[in-house]
């Protein structure tokens, strides 16, 4: 897939040691250990005893991080490109005359200069959209939702793209992806145009600086604390269902049951005890700030309650 996509995409051409020639084919799958013979002294490496019964457990030696190994791989890589003398390199007698050594970077270099080498240049955005995982994606009104991030970009606000999805729905779309960053996607919107660069909207930023792998841990985590709370929340819901069930039944209680006055007469009053209520509970407040104001400047020992947070003390009270 991998190669298939380099060919599509960039143009590449990919070339394949012949079949039945086994001379070839191990000197390219020698190049897969090159990297594993310089890991040997890591803290943590398997030996060839691994998983055998009573043998080390070399996963309790490993101490490095995984940006820490990263760059040792990376150091080695460039050891190798840049340092790295090929003995079994058979140089041309140009290389000879021109004392070429059999390193890849000089070698990289000679035929790029002398040889039939023509370099491309290519947009960043196109060369990770080739060569990054894609993934599945949705354009929504809120923005291109990816593994429960929104994601926008400048030509989606111009073009109304996020508008447009509040009337027709949301539209499925494939977006290529860092999986060690997060901060941002690459979207070709037709087939004809360049990938463009969507980026993370600001109420999801503070997650771009994680990947992909510790993005599902996070959202794990939230998982399974969600769920040991739920027994508390559920519980009191239940607690405070029942201190409604009382509220409306003292009220029942309260209510008379032969009312003096006819449906007629008391929804017609609504509107003024409505008003009478609220000039109430102005008054109050307002006794309120005037006796505060007439008290010493200190802090009461006893602040002044107004009648909404008595009530909500006692609803507490009754609960616990």
């Amino acid at each position: 897939v991998a190669a298939d996509l380099l060919v599509n995409r960039l143009g590449i051409r990919i070339e394949n040691t012949p079949p039945y020639r086994a001379d070839l084919k191990g000197i390219v799958e020698r190049h897969f250990k090159t990297i594993n013979i310089d890991m040997a002294n890591l803290p943590g490496k398997m030996g060839k005893d691994y998983g055998e019964r009573c043998t080390e457990d070399y996963r309790l030696n490993a101490r490095l991080t995984l940006n820490e190994f990263i760059s040792i791989i990376i150091h080695c890589v460039l050891l190798y490109n840049n340092y790295h003398y090929m003995e079994y390199y058979g140089k041309s007698m140009q290389m000879r005359q021109m004392n070429i050594k059999p390193v890849p970077r000089d070698l990289w270099n000679f035929g790029m200069k002398y040889l039939s080498g023509v370099q491309r240049t290519i947009d960043r955005a196109v060369v990770k959209y080739a060569l990054l995982p894609s993934g599945k994606a949705s354009i929504t009104n809120h923005g291109i939702l990816f593994k429960g991030l929104y994601y926008g970009c400048e030509e989606g606000f111009k073009e109304h793209w996020f508008d447009s999805a509040k009337i027709a729905g949301r539209e499925s779309i494939s977006v290529s992806y860092d999986p060690r960053d997060g901060s941002c996607i690459y979207f070709k919107p037709s087939h004809d145009s360049d990938p463009i660069e969507c980026y993370l909207l600001d109420s999801n930023k503070i997650y771009g600086q994680f990947s992909t792998e510790e993005l599902d841990q996070l959202r794990q985590a939230d998982h399974e604390e969600r769920e040991l709370h739920r027994p508390t929340e559920d519980y009191q819901s239940i607690l405070t269902n029942r201190v409604i069930e009382g509220i409306v039944s003292n009220a029942e209680n309260m209510f008379p049951k032969h009312p003096d006055k006819s449906a007629h007469k008391r929804t017609s009053e609504i509107k003024a005890n409505r008003q009478a209520e609220i000039d109430d509970q102005y008054r109050q407040s307002i006794q309120n700030t005037e006796s505060s104001e007439n008290e010493s400047s200190s802090i009461p020992d006893t602040p002044v309650k107004s009648p909404i947070q008595r009530m909500l003390e006692q609803v507490l009270d009754e609960m616990y």
